[in-house]
């Protein structure tokens, strides 16, 4: 009698032991369905410049969705389809395969139906949100029409013009594009069903509406400027004007820098871009060290000194229509020898470095509009490449005796 409960106890023990390990297993999965949203393969956070530009003007108006996820997903559907002009199927299909219609906190709590990384460049229609495995923050959407602007942006930048008649050959230009590291027949799977019953699902939650609401100053659509021009022309800057000089005595010739500190397309990844729209003179190199003095690379005013998430603080120079934007090299604001409204020579001190880098950006009226009117010292930073002119060729090209020739 002894053995058999004996041999009864270890059947059940085995028994539970195997349930548990199901469960464990069906967790695990259901897991990684859910880390599918927080590591979403589109990589929004810093597209090119064409994320934001061409025919992709104003921020869409998305409604007629409830809470339920589908809902919104079905809305966000309908006015990107109606916007691009593409079945909304196809929209409907990628949001699914990346998030699984699951009601994630993305997507209950901050309109992110893709793990959306948070970039200044939609400051207005975004905050931070929660730090993501990487280490930068997810975007928190004010609205659902926030998540469909950059959505609407991004797809129509994967598509390069192309209208995809069906769900495999919408994955085909994602992946083409770099947009996915996923193998297209395994995406293909996870977006074929939702694809084929989206007409079903549209009808029983009901259609999203569509607007396209025209930017009255710039600062809620960066892409337009005031007179509705496109912000970051594809043009080349030949011509540069006026005297320029180093931002540290101790450079006489082009200046090195660290991998990824260079202007342009770097080795360094940001986000699901390498663009870097300034040049990094860093703490080490080039004769500079920590103390040296951050000197006006051309005669100009001051124009604001500040604060900013990326680009700490900073000081903000204009030069008739040149921004000159000094950041990241100033531990303290007590660093900043210069204020708003000062006249500066070029050459002359306006600062200290006490940090890695300063890093030196250059723009300008022409190809940056938007700038003035955000007040944003980081507007369309290297999320739009063609804002931004090369500091070095800028110097290069201005280099006088009246500084550090």
């Amino acid at each position: 009698m002894r053995n058999f409960f004996k041999r009864k106890i270890m059947k059940w023990l085995m028994i539970g032991g195997a349930v548990v390990g199901f469960a464990m297993l069906l967790i695990a999965g259901v897991s990684s369905i859910g880390g599918t949203v927080l590591s979403f393969l589109l990589s929004w956070q810093s597209q090119t410049c064409n994320q934001q530009t061409n025919e992709s003007s104003g921020n869409l108006t998305v409604s007629g969705y409830s809470k339920n996820v589908l809902s919104k997903a079905v809305a966000v559907a309908e006015a990107v389809g109606a916007d691009l002009n593409i079945k909304p199927a196809l929209v409907f299909a990628q949001l699914a395969a990346e998030t699984g219609m699951q009601d994630s906190k993305e997507v209950r709590e901050d309109n992110n139906f893709g793990g959306v990384k948070y970039s200044s460049s939609f400051s207005d229609i975004a905050t931070p949100g929660n730090i993501s495995p990487e280490g930068d923050p997810y975007a928190h959407f004010k609205s659902i029409s926030g998540f469909a602007t950059i959505y609407r942006n991004t797809i129509k930048n994967m598509l390069d013009g192309k209208k995809p008649d069906t769900w495999h050959e919408f994955v085909v230009n994602l992946k083409a594009k770099g947009y996915m590291g996923d193998d297209v027949d395994h995406y293909v799977g996870l977006g074929q069903n939702w694809y084929d019953n989206y007409n079903k699902l549209a009808k029983k939650y009901g259609k999203g509406k569509i607007s396209v609401s025209a930017s009255a100053n710039g600062s809620s659509n960066d892409d337009v400027a005031s007179d509705g021009s496109n912000i970051c022309p594809d043009t080349d800057e030949g011509s540069y004007s006026g005297s320029w000089v180093w931002p540290f005595s101790t450079i006489k010739e082009s200046p090195k820098s660290l991998d990824g500190g260079q202007y342009g397309h770097t080795s360094y990844s940001r986000g699901s871009t390498n663009f870097h729209d300034g040049f990094d003179f860093s703490n080490g190199l080039n004769g500079v060290h920590n103390g040296s003095a951050v000197l006006a690379v051309t005669s100009g005013k001051i124009y604001k000194v500040g604060y900013d998430s990326a680009a700490h603080y900073y000081i903000w120079e204009k030069a008739g229509d040149y921004n000159i934007i000094y950041q990241e090299g100033f531990t303290y604001k007590d660093d900043i020898d210069v204020k708003k409204g000062d006249t500066v020579k070029i050459g002359q001190k306006i600062g200290t470095i006490t940090d890695s880098h300063v890093h030196l950006g250059i723009t300008t009226n022409k190809k940056n509009p938007a700038m003035n009117q955000t007040g944003s010292p980081v507007a369309n930073g290297f999320d739009h490449p063609n804002c931004w002119l090369n500091p070095i060729k800028v110097i290069q090209h201005g280099l006088t005796k009246e500084g550090n020739s």
